[in-house]
């Protein structure tokens, strides 16, 4: 955890105030793309789901904007008293072809495991983007992801993970019903043995 705090303190020198016409949601990918929600938004991730392995399942991750270049995080899985704690910070945003580029540092208190990912992301054309994650907790693992979008309002996806001991193939669709509430169905293979399928909802609630 004391690892959190040169973060926080960097990107506090680097404030900027910006705004986000629309609800900018993580899930239910794998992959984090690089972007952080604005200063003032606080927002809640939720979904629920089923796996072959543990049946039924569900999760809550909030998110809370400080600044131009960090949030703060904390996740739940209902399985336990514990939060999963973190914080994002922006390194480079995107220009034009170039990707942007991103930290995340987390603790699992559940698990007792640290979590660091560096996160790039970037549009492909008018209508495809990507995102690339490579992080450790307990071992190394990359994540990839090609999107398309369907429309102003909607994206499918298509994700691979890839580990030294676990693999997950998935996809998925999204789809905003307003600026502030995003819904998701995805599903996949868990070491390509298992199955899961899941449905979320999010929403944002911006401070003034």
């Amino acid at each position: 955890m004391n690892k959190l705090i040169p973060l926080l303190f960097l990107a506090l020198f680097s404030l900027k105030i910006f705004s986000q016409e629309f609800i900018d949601v993580q899930r239910p990918t794998q992959t984090e793309s690089y972007t952080i929600i604005a200063p003032g938004v606080i927002q809640a991730e939720n979904g629920i789901g089923y796996s072959s392995i543990d049946t039924l399942y569900g999760n809550t991750f909030f998110r809370l904007g400080l600044s131009e270049r960090i949030e703060f995080r904390a996740a739940t899985d209902f399985t336990s008293r514990f939060l999963d704690l973190g914080a994002k910070v922006v390194l480079l945003h995107s220009q034009k072809a170039r990707p942007g580029i991103s930290f995340i540092l987390n603790y699992d208190f559940h698990k007792g495991v640290q979590n660091y990912t560096f996160s790039t992301s970037n549009s492909l054309g008018s209508s495809f983007f990507y995102t690339f994650n490579l992080g450790h907790d307990t071992d190394w693992y990359t994540i990839y992801l090609l999107g398309k979008s369907l429309g102003d309002k909607t994206a499918s996806y298509v994700e691979l993970y890839l580990g030294n001991n676990y693999e997950q193939l998935n996809a998925g669709i999204t789809h905003r019903i307003n600026n502030d509430i995003q819904i998701d169905l995805s599903g996949g293979l868990l070491d390509f043995n298992d199955f899961y399928v899941s449905a979320g909802f999010s929403f944002r609630i911006i401070q003034k």
